[in-house]
């Protein structure tokens, strides 16, 4: 909270400081209570920094949680095309894919968040989906 309050003082005397527009965004994205306000400080950090991998992540994992399903995809894979990605980022990126109908690669990035490590209940969704996604295949042989 200390962060948060520190980065929120600097914008009132900067507001378009987008460096620590990308830091709240970051920090209040793990706040569902200021997800809204994440999402409008990281899409205005996203003007100037388009480039930031860190940024398209921080945007992925909203657009995420937002259902925005396709932004999620896009912002998720620009983001790993620079950095890779942690584990609970590819277990959303796969979900992501799940949501669009992408069966093939919503199973491959799946199984990577489950190699890179993901929590207890994040694996068995995955695992849950994993077979889902088969048991669909299967059915279309």
């Amino acid at each position: 909270p200390e962060a948060s309050a520190i980065y929120s003082s600097i914008l009132q005397k900067w507001p378009d400081f987008p460096a620590v527009q990308k830091r709240l965004a970051s920090i209040y994205a793990n706040q569902p209570a200021n997800a809204s306000k994440a999402y409008e400080l990281a899409n205005k950090a996203r003007r100037s920094l388009v480039d930031d991998p860190d940024l398209a992540k921080t945007l992925g994992i909203l657009s995420f949680q937002r259902k925005e399903y396709v932004r999620a995809v896009q912002f998720l894979q620009e983001s790993e095309s620079r950095k890779p990605l942690d584990g609970k980022s590819l277990f959303m990126l796969g979900m992501a894919h799940r949501q669009l109908g992408h069966k093939t690669e919503a199973k491959k990035v799946l199984d990577q968040a489950l190699a890179a490590g993901i929590p207890d209940d994040l694996a068995k969704q995955a695992k849950d989906t994993m077979v889902e996604l088969d048991k669909a295949a299967d059915q279309k042989r």
